[in-house]
């Protein structure tokens, strides 16, 4: 008879995309923590029965042995962790999935997988807690979606918790809110122009039987401390929508303090086939040519 290999699912809306990377989590996984620096960081993955992993990024000088590292890191593993354990390394195996090497010695210790980004000098790094063939099923299938986060139309792709945007080149991740039923991620630029982009659930109960519209002023007013200016309803995607003009302080040298008021510009629409608010506000000088919307960030790919 033949063997039919397992199916291991990848979420529907999970796609992850950072600084340097981007990559779809298997279901049931979940980013549980992170860092958001480009050249040195980390994201952590669990679910309910407990930590499932992490992959961490670093810049090397030099391109690195990346077999050597993963024998090396295990054998200190083994040292540390069971050092009456006689073991030799000859064991470790290797296999190769998108010019990622992944290794494992034997059934319930510690694996690993590892790939060098030449062009950035970047060396990334995987840790899983326990090798069976169910889990490196699991890794291989989400290793597979494992790709470099290349500019897409001068747009850089980033995701997390179902919020994912293309962010216009040039602006970094600063920050990061994740709670169950509200996502939020900021960027800046050089200059400080900031967009902050949103996911909201449960729109039936954070209303509190008013509207979209409503729920949105009363945010940017009542949590961000803008200075709203005008409020008008909208359409984004052919979905019930509201766009929010708003003043606030910049943030380049004493802008802050003593300069003009930076304009702000506000648009969120309901996409009820997901019962999901997606919103983005762009923040940026009077002067500033550009103007970014939830139809920028979220039109390339999901709603257009």
């Amino acid at each position: 008879m033949k063997k039919v290999e397992p199916k291991h699912f990848i979420h529907p809306r999970f796609n992850i995309g950072w600084h340097n990377f981007k990559f779809t989590l298997p279901l049931s996984w979940e980013v549980t923590s992170y860092t958001m620096n480009p050249s040195n960081g980390l994201i952590g993955f669990a679910n309910i029965t407990g930590p499932l992993g992490q992959v961490t990024w670093r810049k090397v000088k030099e391109e690195p042995d990346v077999k050597k590292i993963m024998n090396e890191v295990h054998r200190r593993y083994l040292e540390d962790e069971k050092p009456d354990l006689e073991k030799t390394f000859s064991t470790m195996q290797f296999i190769t999935v998108n010019d990622i090497h992944i290794s494992w010695d034997c059934v319930g210790e510690r694996f690993y997988a590892s790939t060098y980004q030449a062009e950035k000098k970047l060396l990334i790094e995987w840790i899983f807690p326990s090798y069976s063939k169910e889990a490196l099923a699991v890794v291989k299938t989400m290793l597979v979606t494992f790709k470099e986060n290349l500019p897409f139309d001068d747009k850089i792709f980033f995701g997390g918790w179902g919020l994912e945007v293309f962010v216009p080149k040039g602006y970094e991740l600063t920050k990061v809110m994740s709670l169950p039923a509200a996502v939020s991620m900021e960027f800046e630029n050089k200059s400080h122009h900031r967009i902050i982009a949103h996911r909201w659930g449960l729109p039936e109960i954070i209303f509190e039987n008013s509207n979209l519209t409503n729920f949105y002023h009363n945010f940017l007013y009542t949590k961000c401390r803008f200075s709203v200016k005008k409020v008008q309803d909208a359409s984004f995607f052919n979905k019930e929508g509201t766009s929010i003009q708003f003043k606030t302080r910049g943030r380049w040298g004493f802008d802050f303090l003593l300069g003009p008021w930076w304009h702000g510009e506000a648009s969120a629409f309901w996409n009820k086939d997901e019962n999901r608010i997606y919103a983005v506000e762009h923040i940026a000088p009077g002067r500033s040519k550009n103007k970014y919307n939830v139809e920028t960030l979220f039109g390339d790919k999901y709603y257009a």
